[in-house]
């Protein structure tokens, strides 16, 4: 009994040490890409994320605490407090600015206490600038927050 040895092809030739194919290069410019854009992106998410939170964190003081303008107010001046971004002024200076800037007019805020569980919902926009560092391009993208969340006050039995 004899082996079948198949036949080999140039075509199916192994690179040499040290050569690459353009594969190689096609996976890593993917993956320079995915660090490139993650080293960009990655940080203004976590910044949408902590706003998403502290909106989540005033809802749950709105159960308690009716004064919405009040509720508002505060809320957005912690917002200005989540992150901070340099930008240039008039004389080229870096100067430190509130990444996310919401006044309270812009804040939709309604509470629905017809429905049950009562509701809240709170809906507004606010603009972060990108920057993209090694092309040197800044760019205005214009982040959403839209949540609702009950606002019943428990009854744990009593």
């Amino acid at each position: 009994m004899t082996l079948m040895k198949r036949p080999t092809t140039a075509s199916r030739r192994s690179l040499e040490r040290g050569q690459f194919s353009w594969v190689t290069l096609v996976l890593f410019l993917g993956v320079g890409a995915t660090f490139y854009f993650g080293w960009v992106w990655v940080p203004v998410l976590m910044t949408h994320q902590r706003v998403k939170s502290v909106v989540h964190e005033h809802i749950n003081l709105a159960v308690h605490d009716r004064n919405d303008a009040n509720v508002v107010k505060r809320m957005c001046l912690m917002l200005e407090g989540v992150d901070n971004q340099l930008e240039r002024d008039e004389n080229g200076r870096a100067t430190t600015v509130p990444a996310v800037v919401v006044a309270p007019e812009d804040v939709v805020w309604e509470r629905d206490t017809e429905v049950t569980p009562p509701m809240l919902h709170v809906e507004f926009e606010y603009v972060r600038r990108i920057t993209y560092p090694l092309v040197d391009r800044t760019e205005d993208v214009t982040m959403r927050i839209d949540i609702s969340g009950d606002i019943g006050v428990p009854n744990w039995g009593k």
